[in-house]
This record gives C-alpha cells, sequence and structure tokens, in this order.
C-alpha cells in the first residue's frame, strides 16, 4: 500500500496549466520513497497503450483532472511510467537530451535515427519508441524535464490540442 497522499483532486482543473504538469511531476516524485508504487508504474509501460494499466491507475487516477481528454489520460500515463523507469528529472527537453547523446556519441546515425523514428511516431507507436529513447538518454546519466515532456505528448496524443511541441534543441 501507498505511503504517499493523494492529491486533492478539487484543486486540479481542466484545462490544465503549465503549473499542473509540474504539480504532477511533483506527486511522482514523493513517490520515489515507494518502491511498491514506482514497480507498479514501470510495469505499466509494458501493457498495451489503448488500456489504462489498473496497477497503476491508483497512482495517476487521482492526479487527472475532472473532463480530462483521453490524450491526456494516455500521456500522463506515459510519462508516470517512464519517471518511475529513470527518475532524473533535468531542465532538458527531451529534444535537448537527445541532442546531447547524439553529440557525446560523435554524431553517430543510430542516435539520430532513433531521435527522428520517435518524432515521427504515430500515437500508437510513440510509447515504445520513447522508452527506448528513454533507455538511451537514462543509460548516459541525462535526465528529462518531464512537465515538458507530459506537455509535449497531451499535445501530441490529444487531436483537439495539436500546437506547438517542443522539438527544437534551443
Amino acid at each position: 500500500m501507498s505511503n504517499v497522499a493523494l492529491p486533492d483532486i478539487a484543486k486540479a482543473t481542466a484545462p490544465p496549466e503549465r503549473d499542473y504538469y509540474a504539480g504532477f511531476i511533483g506527486w511522482l516524485r514523493r513517490m520515489e520513497t515507494d518502491p511498491g508504487a514506482m514497480a507498479r508504474l514501470r510495469r505499466s509501460l509494458s501493457r498495451d497503450s489503448d488500456s489504462f494499466p489498473v496497477e497503476a491507475a491508483k497512482y495517476v487516477e487521482p492526479f487527472l483532472a475532472p473532463g480530462c481528454s483521453e490524450g491526456q489520460r494516455r500521456a500522463m500515463y506515459l510519462v508516470a511510467g517512464l519517471y518511475a523507469r529513470s527518475p532524473k528529472p533535468s531542465t532538458r527537453s527531451f529534444a535537448q537530451a537527445m541532442a546531447k547523446v547524439y553529440r557525446d556519441a560523435g554524431e553517430t546515425d543510430s542516435v539520430e535515427k532513433r531521435f527522428i523514428t520517435v518524432m515521427a511516431s504515430d500515437e500508437g507507436e510513440i510509447a515504445e519508441r520513447l522508452r527506448h529513447a528513454m533507455a538511451l538518454i537514462a543509460s548516459k546519466d541525462l535526465g528529462v524535464d518531464f512537465a515538458q515532456l507530459c506537455r509535449d505528448l497531451v499535445t501530441l496524443m490529444d487531436p483537439v490540442k495539436h500546437g506547438s511541441i517542443e522539438l527544437t534543441e534551443g
């Protein structure tokens, strides 16, 4: 059983603002002291992206704003699993972290192709491809701005919100 206090979902409002995702990451950060919760969130990455893993629901659902979209729900489950897998927060965007890996690896084609593959992924492919790219980033002892990653994934996975995604290195 988790010893982390559930967030007050009455304070969560739709549509979520920038601080909403930072708050979600803060919530995940507090769960780092509960190895069982982190393990359940990690296992959620192996599930079909069309379903929401029951074992992760009690850690993600309480933070979702009432009436959130399916895209937002998917993005937050994915980010929760990725965070649990390698909880190394940073101010780097995903693109910046991949660019650093690319430069540090001598600008190899394999890193560039991995980044392009992630960016070209559709909603059904993104979870698996992003999981592999994040493993590469973590293997280099780097982290990402998980709140920004969550915002970007919500934009990507929510057809109503397709807008600007922070893909640039700078």
